[in-house]
């Protein structure tokens, strides 16, 4: 299975247990983007959010984040240069409307300016802007695996990823959950669920110091290159294999 999270799910399904199932998680090609510089002048008050536009991601919950970020919060004057960059690929007709009406959900509350949707961009591009960005959000609930989460990691993009399922068990771990203080040593992002949570967790990253950052992208980039890699999938795949063949 691909997360811990499907691993309940089949061990419970399935009738199975721990020991006959096994977690090996995606293969994540996470050279060139380690290669990024981790912090300094290439990073912008940019928030980059990386998946396919369909419903289940959830992509008007980033905008609403954004609108109590930038019109609700009483502190929202230090937030009105951050950009959110939608990035993501539209398969069919049905994926080209639900972003066009993204755009429309944006004006409507009132950050189109600050809300900026990139479609079918090309995979340089989508390295550039995770160079550029100071974080990442994801918002899908119960996402398998959540490969975008480690790509964020991978780059320094801090990542704020929905609580549950994989992005919570296996990849945004250690975290800071939400209402905790900012003072986990060991976190590699932030989790949240309500837009609230969000805008409460893309505050506290443009308002951590250059030390605390570099601290978080240190730990983020090192849990997706040590639990993540190809080399690993592929030795845990041969070991599940070898007990079958």
């Amino acid at each position: 299975v691909n997360s811990s999270w499907t691993g309940g799910h089949v061990r419970s399904l399935w009738k199975r247990t721990k020991s006959n199932t096994h977690v090996v998680y995606p293969p994540c090609d996470t050279t060139r983007l380690q290669k990024l510089p981790i912090d300094g002048k290439e990073r912008e008050r940019v928030v980059v959010s990386i998946s396919q536009f369909r419903p289940e991601k959830d992509q008007r919950r980033q905008i609403a984040a954004m609108k109590i970020l930038l019109k609700e919060r009483s502190d929202r004057k230090k937030f009105q240069d951050v950009r959110l960059v939608m990035i993501g690929s539209c398969r069919n007709k049905g994926d080209e409307a639900l972003a066009n009406g993204l755009e429309v959900y944006a004006k409507e509350c009132g950050v189109a300016d600050n809300v900026e949707l990139r479609r079918n961009v090309t995979w340089d591009e989508l390295v550039s802007w995770l160079g550029r960005a100071e974080a990442g959000m994801h918002t899908m609930w119960n996402e398998h695996f959540g490969i975008g989460v480690v790509e964020m990691q991978a780059a320094g993009a801090i990542p704020i990823a929905h609580n549950s399922a994989g992005p919570q068990m296996d990849i945004v771990v250690p975290s800071f959950q939400t209402g905790a203080k900012v003072g986990n040593d060991s976190a590699t992002g932030f989790l949240a669920v309500e837009p609230e949570e969000y805008a409460e967790a893309m505050a506290n990253v443009f308002s951590l110091s250059p030390a605390k950052k570099s601290k978080i992208r240190t730990n983020a980039r090192s849990h997706a290159s040590e639990r993540f890699s190809e080399e690993l999938f592929e030795k845990k795949f041969r070991d599940c294999m070898s007990l079958v063949l």
